[in-house]
């Protein structure tokens, strides 16, 4: 069971680990291929793009016809466009191959998630939790990789990364037998409408949360590695104590929204994160310092407790269509960050001065966030007569 559990949870790995590694391998990357700024965040965005779009779809199509065809299938074609992206010579191919690893990352990670409640129902806020952890990971493993893979083999072995990653992962994922569906779930329409409003305020919720997360980690990597002169090796070390919490947090927090309910728990996350947000205004324009390292902690600690908590959220908003759920879910996830990456980069632009103003607006945003989150625990609570 754990090896299929470690496989599974490292499609979500994989996927967040590919946002996080490319992003400190910008700036080498723009140099290399001779590019822009505006050209770096379509390196990004031609990513988290098509996974935004497909996502729910593809979580429709796993709960009709089994999640298992689609996680294999998005296995190998993200190898495979991880292979175009390291030969690439030229910037369009390098966003050719993202585009393809978003298409093929949409097919796979809405299947990961329904494949392990599957195999264990009655243990739905820890599985999250666990699903939440290892993908956590991905986000202090893809700075600290990127930077050292950067430093000793040029921008093009992050990419290279992906393919022993997969191959390690693809057998246990063949092995799996996954259980018929029953003919209830399985039609196409009801499964994508369903859960139109129930699933609304949790996607607005993730939507924002990636929307300010993402971006803010665009313009961190740019001040980190163009304002301050770190190498890509410094500037992933030095993002580590706003990374480690997610992968650290993801079990505890799993245990925490099965106690307290997700949109308290949502609520207690975006409201550490703001103030991490708002330490990070104060202390970004300056040289990195404990008060920068300790903004950073707080706002990892604050995504960390949001994450499982949000995704639990979607999955009991439309707990009969997991796959559609999760797919949901991480579409307004998906969305919002490359929309936040392309927003945060067109403010910021060449001009890293700006870069206090954008975190401070992320700030205002996750306490709107929190205040919405209490909101919709409060209406959630039965009324006591």
């Amino acid at each position: 069971m754990w090896p299929l559990r470690i496989a599974l949870c490292g499609g979500y790995f994989l996927v967040l680990l590919d946002v996080t590694v490319v992003n400190v391998a910008l700036p080498e990357l723009g140099a290399g291929l001779g590019t822009s700024s505006y050209g770096l965040a379509w390196v990004v965005d031609a990513y988290t793009a098509p996974l935004a779009v497909l996502l729910l779809v593809a979580g429709a199509l796993g709960d009709r016809y089994g999640h298992r065809r689609f996680v294999l299938w998005g296995y190998v074609g993200f190898g495979a466009a991880s292979v175009v992206c390291a030969l690439a010579q030229a910037l369009p191919m390098v966003i050719a191959g993202r585009a393809i690893q978003g298409v093929c990352a949409a097919f796979m990670l809405p299947g990961t998630l329904a494949l392990l409640i599957a195999a264990a129902p009655d243990e739905r806020g820890r599985t999250v939790g666990l699903w939440a952890a290892v993908g956590g990971a991905a986000l202090p493993a893809g700075p600290l990789l990127g930077g050292v893979l950067v430093d000793l083999a040029g921008w093009r072995a992050v990419f290279w990364l992906n393919v022993p990653f997969i191959a390690a992962a693809l057998l246990p994922i063949v092995k799996l037998r996954e259980r018929p569906k029953k003919p209830a779930n399985r039609r196409l329409r009801p499964a994508l409408s369903v859960p139109v409003r129930a699933l609304v305020p949790a996607c607005a919720v993730a939507g924002v949360m990636n929307f300010c997360a993402l971006g803010a980690l665009f313009v961190l990597t740019q001040v980190f590695q163009t304002a301050h002169h770190l190498r890509p090796l410094a500037a992933g070390l030095l993002l580590l104590p706003a990374m480690l919490p997610l992968p650290v947090l993801g079990a505890p927090a799993g245990r925490l929204t099965d106690r307290l309910g997700p949109w308290r728990t949502s609520a207690a996350g975006l409201t550490i994160a703001a103030t991490g947000f708002a330490g990070l205004a104060v202390t970004v324009g300056s040289p990195p310092g404990p008060a920068l390292l300790g903004s950073l902690a707080v706002w990892g600690v604050g995504l960390g407790v949001l994450t499982p908590a949000i995704v639990s959220a979607a999955l009991q908003a439309a707990p009969v269509v997991p796959g559609t759920a999760s797919g949901a879910s991480n579409t307004a996830r998906q969305a919002g960050g490359a929309l936040g990456v392309a927003t945060f980069g067109a403010v910021v632009g060449a001009d890293l001065t700006r870069a206090p103003w954008v975190l401070a607006g992320a700030a205002l945003a996750f306490a709107l966030a929190a205040a919405y989150c209490w909101r919709r625990n409060r209406d959630a609570l039965p009324v006591r007569r």
